[in-house]
């Protein structure tokens, strides 16, 4: 103050929380006899709090939570691109019965967009795509996943440029033409098939090969590729033929999770199991049981890669597209937070949380009850999905893997995080111990709010005196460091190194660092997280 004068400045600080955003869900359904009484979790950091509320006509089947995961999932490989888009294209016309907001058409249109634009930077120089930007050597299975979903964004009448169209097809049709007895392979050829049968020319004479080298393997993940040659023959309009390959008795799922080549699982059969027998016998009566099991699945957190979910969710939005028969509701009501809504002309009902400042203490629970009005049998699906900071950092867990991390000075000793000097260089030193010879293995270490990552493409930055190890592609941040490892050596151990700089006195929460197998989270590792960073002033 100067006399009469007054000046204030207000100035905006971030602050990162100490650990991820966590999701949960969960689904029930309502009828006139029996409402749904909900009692969602709370326990999370104020004004990170986000809670959402849908009473729907159709099924949810774990959907709104798997779109969420592909939504938040933070990296971006070419299977991960093609996932994050391709369910919400196949969801397009029973999407907005079960999550309106995400099926918005202008959101739609823009991620559609966006996934054919980033596929776009992963072309190789033989028209496949790479799995990552820059790689010249093409993922023959990923390739024939981005081709399927091009054929599907064309067909649904969005642009698509006609060169990186033509050449990616071109590359699915030479597919077959290698030779070989492989199971990937044939998966992959077959799945090239129903591709090119999708978009109008199917090969008929390559699946007619493909058919009899099918017929002689007896590798467990073959039932996929026969599933996928009969929907190739289906789409061809050659059903007798489809029907003749399926059968009466369904060929069974693999029991075993691959990470590398075509990444399949039991999920991901499960799913191509419904999408064919979808398209081939839709009257089958095992169809019900097949789509509860794999909506189960996701329920249980057995959808444990990104292919799981968008083979998943494709395949459920298939299952609901065909299956419109339950007695539709009148009218949904929910009642929550002192507050009674209610839905318009037997429509869908989404509630969304207000705001919460930061300042309210955390809400311990969130109760709602849920009743709908209509004919006796009238039956609404009820879901919800809640997210936030938790409170409290996730315990040290070792699942099949362990990541361990250390800060280092510059001459290699460990740090003591109580004496950490601004402007202090800090090696970041993460080791990875796992089954040997694990495939893309990805470590996300989150950095406390006082350091930030060196920038190595600078010259002349101290970073540079941290070399790059083959085999990792490492992706700085904002507020992490992400690692992405081609694969564990053969002893299982990877240790990589990268360098800070405390730039912020005060005291600091450290955040965990966090390891997992990209096509098995079930394998993961988390630790650190919970203790404090102490950076001194100069």
């Amino acid at each position: 103050a100067d006399g009469d004068e007054r000046f204030i400045e207000h100035t905006e600080l971030p602050v990162r929380p100490a650990s991820p955003m966590t999701w949960e869900g969960g689904y029930l359904t309502a009828s006139p006899d029996k409402p749904v009484e909900l009692a969602i979790p709370g326990e999370r950091l104020s004004g990170t709090e986000t809670t959402q509320i849908r009473i729907t006509q159709l099924p949810t089947l774990n959907i709104p939570e798997g779109l969420e995961y592909l939504e938040r999932y933070p990296y971006g490989c070419a299977e991960q691109t093609i996932s994050s888009s391709f369910p919400l294209l196949a969801l397009a016309d029973v999407g907005p019965q079960i999550w309106p907001d995400a099926f918005a058409r202008q959101r739609l249109a823009d991620k559609v967009a966006s996934g054919v634009m980033r596929l776009l930077e992963l072309q190789t120089p033989d028209g496949g795509l790479g799995m990552w930007p820059g790689h010249r050597d093409a993922w023959p299975w990923a390739s024939v996943y981005g081709a399927h979903f091009i054929v599907e964004a064309q067909n649904a009448g969005h642009p698509v440029p006609e060169d990186f169209r033509r050449s990616l097809m071109d590359y699915v049709r030479r597919l077959l033409f290698r030779n070989g007895d492989d199971p990937d392979l044939l998966e992959t050829q077959a799945y090239a098939c129903y591709v090119l049968a999708l978009s109008g020319k199917p090969d008929r004479a390559a699946m007619a090969r493909l058919g009899e080298l099918i017929a002689a393997a007896k590798a467990e993940s073959i039932g996929s590729a026969k599933l996928l040659l009969a929907s190739a023959w289906a789409a061809a309009g050659r059903r007798d033929l489809a029907g003749g390959l399926i059968g009466r008795s369904l060929p069974p799922v693999r029991s075993a999770r691959q990470t590398t080549g075509n990444v399949g699982s039991p999920v991901r059969d499960r799913a191509i199991v419904l999408m064919a027998l979808l398209q081939i016998d839709p009257t089958r009566g095992d169809i019900p049981l097949l789509a509860a099991k794999l909506a189960d699945d996701g329920l249980n957190r057995h959808w444990a890669s990104t292919q799981d979910v968008g083979f998943a969710l494709m395949a459920l939005g298939r299952y609901l597209r065909q299956s419109r028969n339950q007695a539709p509701y009148t009218q949904a009501i929910l009642e929550v937070m002192g507050q009674s809504f209610t839905s318009v002309d037997g429509g869908s009902l989404v509630w969304t949380a207000p705001p919460r400042s930061a300042d309210l203490p955390p809400r311990k629970e969130l109760r709602a009850t849920a009743r709908v009005e209509g004919a006796k049998n009238a039956v609404a699906h009820v879901g919800w999905l809640a997210g936030g900071v938790p409170l409290s950092p996730p315990n040290d867990a070792d699942h099949g893997m362990q990541v361990r991390r250390r800060y280092l000075d510059e001459d290699g000793r460990e740090l003591s995080l109580e004496r950490i000097r601004s402007g202090q260089l800090v090696r970041v030193e993460l080791k990875v111990s796992g089954p040997p010879h694990a495939a893309h293995v990805v470590v996300c270490d989150l950095l406390p709010a006082g350091l930030e990552i060196e920038n190595q493409r600078l010259s002349g930055n101290a970073a540079s005196a941290v070399e790059a190890v083959a085999g990792v592609r490492a992706e700085p941040r904002d507020d992490r460091m992400i690692l992405f490892m081609a694969a564990l050596p053969e002893n299982g151990e990877a240790t990589h190194e990268y360098l800070a700089r405390a730039v912020t006195a005060g005291t600091y929460v450290v955040p965990p660092v966090r390891a997992e197998l990209m096509y098995d989270a079930g394998t993961r590792s988390t630790f650190g997280g919970g203790r404090t960073m102490t950076v001194a002033p100069r």
